[in-house]
């Protein structure tokens, strides 16, 4: 693996964690005989990189940049902005809204050089996959007027199926760091005791900000930790940044149970964060592919064309086996690559994580078809005769308990009191139900015709039809399209906002119906 260059044997060795307190001297190195072993601790962490890679064997490094800041210019630039402007990479994190603002950034430049306290707010978003995050910078918290104060949103880079409010909420400190970084580097501050405090709602960013010390950053921080990427750009950039940085907890959405004008500047400010993460946000259509931060003294590991910075013992294992298992489902159950994207995957793999271990082995052995029937046992030659062990005279295959005449039926029974008790929208509860009797006594499917002026009904539809191309059987086993989460979704939105009552519902729907 490539390890980028570094200015000194000393630089080498304080950003690997290899100074004089990490370990007892090497042996017999005649290269290095000065050098320190590296810690347990770091060897473990890069033995779990380097397996990884060998496992994919092709595609896998993305170097970080050597540095945020972009080789000096033929000429200086005259203002700050146009030093912004030139450096793209940083501009991307911190966003457009420090553009033509020169007057706060000299203002902010002489208040850090006069060592005067600074304070920073941010916050971040994620939904349908696509972040963001809001920062802003004021020297008081005197919120009467926003003179020398200064705000700017972005989007968030992630990978779509990964990314969570952590890496927002993360980037958002990045992002005014980087900007106070950028004012002291056009300004020419190297040197500072300015306190520079960071409001934050996310107890984990907030516990990775204040662990960027240089002395104990790469034994305290895991690279293999989530979002490590985002944690190392902000050790690079609070040890190149004058000042001391101190992150402080403000709790979030505070506007929930207290009127806002009784709000501290600190939940004021935040609860503004929220609106203007949020506002960026949408006005993105699609997510922002994973980039390779500053800072990263290791290599990046690339799966499928994208940076991991989630999962990262877990997604190379996924990515080499997960298309092969797809392989099989789709051939086993007959369905082409349309059809397998039809299912809500995501609904599915929460309902077996949510088990234990023991039922999780028996669920999945049901959704393959692997249960012991007596037909499976005749497939082993374990067994005479397939027919039902209950004397109905049919064959016991994999679904027979759901239509044996001799079991009572109350399977259906109890997945109807199951959706009742769960708020199932109606419609739903009715083509499912509906459908499924009409799968076991082996009869026609019943179409679903509902009100095409209804948007619940209409969306039922859609789902029911989904279903029906999945396959009815497959309901059974909770293999369910993901309209039904959709419509469940927009009854639970109907519920909550036309009856105000002690219930409680979900903003999602997302276990099996």
């Amino acid at each position: 693996m490539h390890v980028p260059q570094q200015n000194s044997q000393q630089q080498y060795d304080d950003n690997f964690g290899l100074g004089n307190s990490r370990g007892p001297p090497s042996q017999g190195n005649e290269s290095y005989p000065d050098q320190q072993a590296p810690t347990d601790r770091m060897l473990k962490h890069w033995r779990q990189l380097l397996r990884s890679c060998f496992l994919l064997s092709t595609n896998l490094i993305a170097n970080p940049p050597s540095h945020p800041n972009p080789p000096p210019p033929t000429l200086p630039p005259d203002s700050f902005t146009e030093y912004i402007l030139a450096n793209a990479h940083e501009l991307s994190i911190i966003g457009i809204g420090v553009l033509n603002q020169d007057s706060i950034a000299t203002f902010l430049a002489d208040r850090i050089s006069s060592s005067l306290p600074i304070n920073t707010f941010g916050d971040g978003t994620v939904k349908d996959s696509i972040g963001a995050h809001g920062w802003h910078i004021r020297p008081t918290l005197d919120l009467t007027h926003d003179r020398h104060s200064i705000e700017s949103a972005a989007q968030t880079d992630g990978h779509q199926e990964t990314i969570s409010s952590l890496r927002t909420e993360n980037a958002a400190a990045l992002a005014a760091l980087s900007f106070l970084r950028s004012v002291c580097v056009f300004y020419k501050i190297r040197a500072s005791t300015s306190t520079i405090l960071y409001h934050l709602d996310n107890k984990e960013a907030l516990r990775r900000l204040n662990s960027t010390d240089s002395t104990s950053f790469f034994d305290t921080a895991n690279p293999i930790t989530t979002d490590y990427d985002v944690w190392a750009a902000l050790r690079e950039a609070t040890s190149s940044t004058p000042g001391k940085h101190i992150g402080i907890h403000v709790k979030g959405h505070h506007d929930d149970d207290t009127p806002l004008e009784s709000l501290s500047p600190e939940a004021k400010m935040n609860i503004r964060m929220d609106t203007l993460a949020g506002e960026c946000r949408q006005l993105h259509t699609r997510p922002l592919e994973t980039k390779a931060h500053s800072g990263n003294q290791i290599s990046l590991l690339l799966l499928g064309g994208h940076i991991v910075t989630t999962q990262i013992q877990q997604q190379p294992r996924s990515t080499f086996t997960g298309p092969l298992l797809q392989t099989y489902v789709q051939k086993k159950v007959n369905w082409d690559d349309h059809i397998f994207s039809m299912m809500d995957w995501q609904a599915h793999g929460n309902y077996l994580a949510s088990l234990p271990f023991p039922k999780q082995v028996n669920v999945i052995k049901m959704l393959h078809n692997w249960q012991y029937t007596k037909s499976r046992a005749m497939l082993f030659q374990d067994s005479n005769s397939s027919t039902c062990p209950m004397g109905c005279g049919n064959e016991e295959s994999v679904l027979h308990h759901l239509s044996c005449p001799k079991i009572p039926g109350s399977d259906l029974r109890s997945i109807n009191r199951w959706m009742s008790h769960n708020n199932t929208a109606p419609p739903v509860q009715l083509a499912i139900i509906s459908s499924l009797k009409a799968w076991i006594a082996s009869d026609p499917n019943p179409l679903f015709l509902g009100n095409d002026q209804d948007p619940l009904e209409r969306i039922t539809s859609l789902a029911h039809s989904e279903q029906s191309i999945l396959g009815w059987n497959q309901a059974t086993k909770g293999r369910l399209s993901k309209k039904w989460t959709a419509t469940q979704s927009k009854w639970y939105d109907h519920m909550r906002h036309n009856h105000h009552s002690k219930t409680k519902f979900p903003k999602n729907y997302t276990g099996p119906i």
